[in-house]
């Protein structure tokens, strides 16, 4: 029988590419998340997952709307990590708790900005990015920009690429996200 797990990194025992990114995300956060230091043992899984977190932080969606895209996702993937990680996020960025649960529980959300958020994402998820001009114009129509459709396929990459992680390195959930498990 072979060992099929995967070492936790921490910045000392990580390749040399992949301890810029944890340096900065122990300082941003305070420590360096199970799931990077698991990502670690390839700087250019972990230097492409981190840009493309840097560049949905930069879109127009706010800090709440990015992790109800990224809980959306992690959700439909069956990611426990990624639904405590962002269930977490998305309250510290103000989504209100009773969203929070329609989302994992995949009931309605009663806001409808936020509700045609999650639901073209989860549409998109669904359907491989397949959706029809009716649904992008639905989004629009609801407020969004034709921008904004290409950083939820941003948003649903990274998130799949984090969560893909999680299921082939089963890192452990760490403390700060432990009571959103």
């Amino acid at each position: 029988m072979h060992d099929h797990s995967f070492t936790l990194h921490t910045i000392d025992t990580a390749p040399e590419g992949s301890r810029a990114v944890m340096t900065e995300r122990r300082s941003k956060n305070g420590f360096v998340p199970n799931l990077l230091a698991a990502m670690a043992l390839s700087p250019r899984t972990i230097t492409a997952y981190d840009e493309a977190c840097r560049q949905l932080e930069s879109s127009a969606f706010s800090g709440a709307e990015q992790h109800l895209i990224c809980l959306t996702v992690s959700c439909a993937d069956q990611s426990p990590y990624g639904v405590a990680a962002h269930s977490q996020a998305a309250r510290a960025a103000g989504l209100s708790p009773e969203i929070i649960a329609a989302v994992r529980e995949d009931r309605p959300i009663l806001d409808p900005k936020l509700a045609v958020i999650r639901d073209f994402t989860a549409k998109m998820v669904r359907n491989r990015g397949r959706v029809s001009r009716d649904d992008v114009n639905d989004f629009i129509v609801a407020g969004h920009t034709r921008d904004q459709v290409l950083d939820i396929a941003l948003a649903i990459a990274t998130q799949t690429l984090g969560d893909y992680v999680e299921h082939l390195t089963a890192p452990p959930l760490d403390d700060a996200f432990a009571r959103r498990a």
